[in-house]
């Protein structure tokens, strides 16, 4: 059988999601993007949003095109195993990056030598390619 959902509230915060606190700083980021499967980009964990809280506006039944901001609250309900794999990107930047994007980044040193591609040249290609503020 599959596990019952729970409610989830999360803090676009430097506790609870800092690699998206890093990523706002540089660029804009839709809730689709936190979402998203790091293993798959094109399906979804199992976590659907229920609202974005944003300082005194309330946001209903947010589509995958809401833009993030910095302090916001999001109600979520999902399961244990969709919130397990949603931290993925919420704690990791490379990750994050490929759930926003759909492209990995090289980040094992054997990755790297193999693309040819060093950590900083990896990161300056993201911030090349990446959606600018």
């Amino acid at each position: 059988g599959s596990a019952a959902p729970y409610p989830r509230r999360l803090y676009i915060d430097d506790r609870q999601t800092p690699s998206v606190v890093r990523w706002l700083g540089h660029h804009r980021l839709c809730l689709g993007a936190i979402l998203r499967s790091p293993g798959d980009f094109t399906t979804s964990v199992a976590a659907f949003p229920l609202m974005v809280i944003r300082g005194d506006e309330t946001f209903t039944l947010p589509d995958d095109t809401f833009e993030l901001a910095l302090g916001d609250e999001i109600v979520l309900i999902g399961t244990e195993e969709g919130f397990n794999e949603q931290s993925e990107c919420l704690y990791d930047d490379s990750t994050l990056y490929y759930t926003a994007t759909g492209r990995d980044i090289p980040t094992s040193k054997a990755w790297r030598r193999l693309t040819g591609q060093s950590w900083q040249k990896a990161f300056a290609a993201m911030e090349d390619t990446a959606t600018s503020k």
